[in-house]
């Protein structure tokens, strides 16, 4: 066998040589045939589509022959047709009706001569005066075609003229077949009229005819009819394809012979029958003889091509590789590194050779290299600061080096010969180096961390392969790395307390490159932007996906960058769900050594809450400064309001109704009263305005107002009601009540004037401390809701902030107030609720009430009587008064009903008077707030001396004011200004007429 292996190598540059030039022939055999190939396809499509088109070109030529050849003979016809018509002899046949003419003209042998198979003649009121038949085959005469006489006796294009030009020639479809037909009118020998009416001449279009028409244009013509059950295949088929759309049909039929079609249409433009042409296919033969003789010719260009390709790559490529293979072989027989392949020329193979000697002389360096290398490194590995071992298959160690033995006392190869388990004092199989070399001996690498004689060491063991990879020991490395494993443990320390300080920090925080992208964030940040986890946030871009505007973002970047730091800005940021939060920020730029910033760290607050709960009181400081401003307003207008109604009821108590001026005073009246309405709807805004609170069911109350409320917005508007179950009683006034969602559902009414949807709920809700933190003025606790909605074009927030204002409308001059959500407002706030407006422009609005769950039982509401006419009286009172208008007024009235009064400006004044006044006094009216002294203390003071002193209050401020003063609480009677003096009387008398104090003071809190 060893004598064989120079043979063998020897032949294989020759199998190389075989082996590449087969493959060489075969590409080249194997380009030239698809070369062919591809250029004989093209040729084909090429050529035979050229001799395809020019073939069809000439069927088209012969199909407009064969039309032309038919217009030729209806030219003829036209001629004959022409000498009969404009006649002399013809016009007084017609007019006159002479028999003798017809005969003598239209004889048998006169149509075989002029080629006509019918002739007829019609006069102007389209009767049939004459019309014969003839057949030019058998040369005797036959019938008239009947549909034809049919068609001729009635008016159509071919029997009536208007225009002694006129004409009509074509095709005509009869019963018996298709007829060249021409119809001219019928004029005298000079061509003048009157049209006398038209002679009408044709000839059948027959195989004869036809046959007659081919030999003309020397074609195969055929006349198809358009409905028959007897054509063939092919042409049924053909002629159901054509149209007036596409009239001409052209297509082979075999190899031989070509077939085209046309269609002709008749006298009236209709569909009339089918010319075929068929004609041998002379031009497509001879494009496929050209097209094999360039096939011949191609077969033999590329058979003289291949030839001389394949000698040119054999003189010039194959020898010259062959021997290269030599050379290169010669080399790699005798292993000398220092040989060189010798390769003449100055192409690629030469370069080729080149490289392979650029390729020996680098491997020649490297195996010198490799040799110092591996001087060297048997230098490193003893100097290295690390241990390196082998052992045997029985774990004794062989070989021990490496600067690390320093550490564990021990010299190079001192453990050798010593077994693994005495080393290290056990056999146990799970130590962690004898479980990694047991591992190395069944073939497996292993990494471990092992501590050993106080030191800590990074291993690594694989098995030890000889020449048959067979596993003959194990071969280690371990790495001392005590020192830096104290290090690490110090650093995991300090950053465990630094991240955990990053993590529980209430604010966000973060850090972000200079173009925007996250690097670190904590969990506060993460929640403060509504993300998933962390990672979601990592995704993110500060600048474009989290800052609401651009320019904050670049405002805030600057500032970063040219102050190194920034505090205490105030910007929008978006959350991941689009919601906008205010945040509050610091942060500063971190620089690398090039003092380049690496990154910037940022710190955000989210303020929102903190900027809602200001907006929130803002808003209710302003209301209640507006409130007050109200009710100091409607106090000082019921003053003056007080005045002009009481002495107008005075002139009209004695005035006669038909004095002129009664009804004038009567007008004044009622302006009065509606602005008495006025200050009572700015007094409930105000929330001065006495209510009489009754626990109600708030269920109860919109029921009963649902028909009214359903008059009052309309059939266009749709009304539902979602009353709540089991609904919690509120206490509150209930007219106000039905104030407040009147004006709340005309609201919503005029929000829709196309229609819409207005929906009136309630439930039960409870108001929890998480949202009194949203609603800073909220009390935590259970309430009762009243929610009224509406589809409406809703509102922007600029309106929203100022509904609630008195006199603000958003409603044409003159169709609206402004105090109707004012008034709802003060009603609210004075039954101690809350009121809300969500609304966007475009979605509708909803107000939420919420009122205080009332654990008392429903009260019935009681009726009040009427007020009774002014009753006389003799009593003496005590009148304290601080507006001398209304004082003087109240004393004029109550003298002219027979009191006895006493008059006082202020507290001290009627202490001193009731001092020096001698007889008794029955009933002190006062006003409540007063300069100095209150009217509760003033009547405080005198009851000292009068202990049965009777007390009826007035005054234009109400339920707060009074309760300040120290008056609701203590169970007296009351009357608010203004009022009337009838209602003045009445009050005056259901006081003195009490027994006590608790008597009529219940019947006043009723009746107030």
């Amino acid at each position: 066998m060893g004598s064989l292996s120079p043979n063998s190598d020897r032949l294989k540059p020759a199998l190389l040589r075989r082996s590449l030039r087969r493959t060489t022939l075969f590409s080249i055999l194997v380009t030239v045939v698809l070369l062919v190939a591809g250029i004989f396809g093209v040729a084909c499509a090429v050529i035979l589509n050229s001799f395809e088109k020019l073939e069809r070109a000439e069927a088209r030529k012969n199909l407009d022959r064969a039309v032309d050849a038919l217009d030729a003979s209806v030219d003829g016809l036209s001629r004959v047709a022409s000498g009969y018509s404009a006649w002399d002899q013809t016009y007084n046949f017609v007019r006159q009706g002479n028999s003798t003419f017809t005969k003598s003209e239209f004889p048998n042998e006169m149509l075989a001569s002029l080629d006509l198979n019918f002739v007829a003649i019609v006069d102007s009121s389209n009767h049939l005066v004459f019309a014969k038949g003839y057949d030019l085959q058998t040369q005797h005469e036959t019938s008239f075609p009947a549909d034809l006489a049919k068609r001729l006796e009635s008016i159509s294009s071919i029997s009536h003229f208007s225009d002694a030009k006129g004409r009509a020639t074509g095709l005509i479809s009869l019963a018996n077949g298709t007829a060249l037909v021409v119809s001219q009118p019928i004029l005298t020998s000079d061509n003048r009229g009157p049209i006398a009416g038209a002679f009408v001449s044709g000839r059948w279009l027959d195989a004869q005819e036809m046959e007659s028409i081919g030999a003309t244009t020397h074609l195969d013509l055929q006349l198809l009819p358009l409905h028959s059950e007897g054509l063939p295949a092919e042409d049924a088929a053909a002629v159901q394809r054509l149209s007036s759309t596409f009239p001409r049909i052209i297509k082979p039929v075999s190899a031989q012979s070509i077939v085209a079609y046309r269609l002709l249409s008749d006298i009236d433009g209709n569909p009339a029958a089918v010319v075929r042409i068929q004609t041998p296919r002379t031009i497509y033969q001879q494009g496929r003889v050209s097209l094999l003789q360039f096939f011949v010719l191609l077969l033999a260009s590329a058979a003289a091509f291949t030839a001389l390709t394949l000698f040119v790559i054999e003189r010039l490529v194959l020898s010259r590789v062959a021997n290269l293979g030599k050379n290169v072989a010669s080399v790699g027989e005798r292993g000398d590194l220092a040989a060189r392949v010798d390769m003449s020329g100055n192409d690629e193979l030469a370069d080729l050779s080149g490289s392979i000697n650029q390729m020996l002389a680098a491997l020649e360096k490297s195996q010198k290299e490799a040799a110092e290398q591996s001087a060297r490194l048997r230098i490193v590995v003893e100097r290295m600061p690390a241990v390196l071992w082998t052992t045997d298959a029985d774990l004794k160690f062989v070989t021990s080096m490496g600067a690390g033995l320093e550490s564990l006392h021990h010299k190079t190869n001192e453990v050798s010969g010593q077994s693994l388990y005495d080393y290290f004092g056990t056999r146990d199989p799970s130590f962690a180096p004898i479980a990694a070399h047991l591992r190395a001996l069944r073939g497996e690498s292993t990494t471990y961390v092992t501590s050993w004689m106080n030191r800590t060491f990074e291993s690594h063991t694989e098995p030890l392969r000889d020449a048959n990879n067979a596993v003959v020991g194990v071969i280690g490395i371990a790495l001392d790395s005590t020192d830096r494993v104290l290090v690490e443990e110090a650093l995991r320390e300090s950053e465990t307390s630094y991240r955990s300080i990053i993590e529980e920090a209430p604010y966000g925080i973060c850090r972000c490159t200079v173009g925007g992208s996250f690097t670190l964030v904590n969990r506060a940040l993460v929640r403060m932007l509504a993300c998933e986890s962390e990672s979601d946030l990592l995704g993110l871009n500060i600048g474009t996906d989290v800052f609401e505007n651009l320019r904050d973002h670049s405002n805030f970047i600057e500032q970063l960058q040219a102050q190194g730091s920034a505090e205490g800005v105030e910007t929008l940021w978006k959350q991941r769900g689009g919601k906008s939060i205010i945040v509050r920020l610091g942060g500063r730029a971190v620089r690398d050594a090039r003092e380049q910033i690496a990154y910037f760290e940022v710190i955000a607050e989210d303020v929102s809450e903190r900027r809602q709960l200001e907006l929130q009181l803002r808003q209710s400081q302003k209301m209640q400064a507006i409130g007050q401003l109200a009710g100091g307003v409607a106090h000082d207008f019921n003053n003056l309001l007080m005045v002009v109604k009481g002495h107008i009821e005075l002139i009209l108590n004695t005035m006669p109704s038909t004095d002129p001026l009664f009804p004038r005073l009567d007008q004044v009246q009622k302006a009065a009263n509606r602005a008495s309405s006025l200050t009572r709807q700015l007094l409930a805004f105000s929330r001065l305005q006495v209510l009489q609170p009754q626990v109600l069911d708030l269920n109860g109350i919109v029921s009963g107002m649902i028909q009214m409320l359903s008059r009052i917005i309309g059939e266009h508007i749709e009304l539902v009601f979602r009353p709540g179950g089991i609904l919690g009683r509120v206490k509150a006034d209930a007219g106000q009540l039905e104030q407040i969602l009147l004006n709340l559902v005309v609201n919503a009414r005029d929000a829709m004037p196309n229609g819409g949807q207005l929906t009136i709920e309630t439930e039960n809700i409870e108001l929890d401390d998480s949202y009194a933190q949203l609603h800073s003025i909220v009390k935590p606790g259970a309430y009762v809701m009243l929610a009224v909605s509406d589809t409406g074009c809703g509102m922007d927030p600029a309106t929203q902030a100022r509904i609630f204002e008195p006199f603000f409308t958003t409603k044409e001059p003159g169709k609206g107030t402004g105090l109707g959500l004012a008034t709802v407002y003060g009603v609210v706030k004075q039954s101690d609720g809350y009121i809300w407006v969500y609304s966007e422009p475009g979605q509708g609005t909803t107000f939420k009430i919420y009122l205080p769950l009332a654990a008392d039982v429903v009260e019935t509401p009681k009726t009040q009587a009427a007020t009774p006419a002014p009753v006389r009286g003799s009593e003496t009172i005590l009148l304290v008064e601080d507006e001398e208008s209304v004082r003087g007024l109240v004393s004029d009235f109550l003298k002219t009903t027979g009191h006895t009064v006493l008059e006082a400006t202020e507290g001290e004044e009627a202490i001193r008077l009731v001092a020096a006044h001698s007889d008794q006094i029955d009933l002190l009216i006062s006003d409540v707030v007063m300069p100095k002294m209150s009217g509760r203390e003033l009547w405080n003071n005198l009851r000292k001396r009068m202990p049965t002193l009777k007390v009826l209050f007035i005054s234009g401020y109400t339920d707060d004011s009074i309760v300040r003063h120290g008056v609701i609480d203590g169970d007296v009677a009351f009357l608010q200004k203004p009022f009337t003096m009838r209602a003045l009387s009445s009050k005056i008398r259901e006081v003195l007429d009490a027994s006590e104090v608790s008597e009529y003071s219940s019947q006043t809190r009723n009746r107030s």
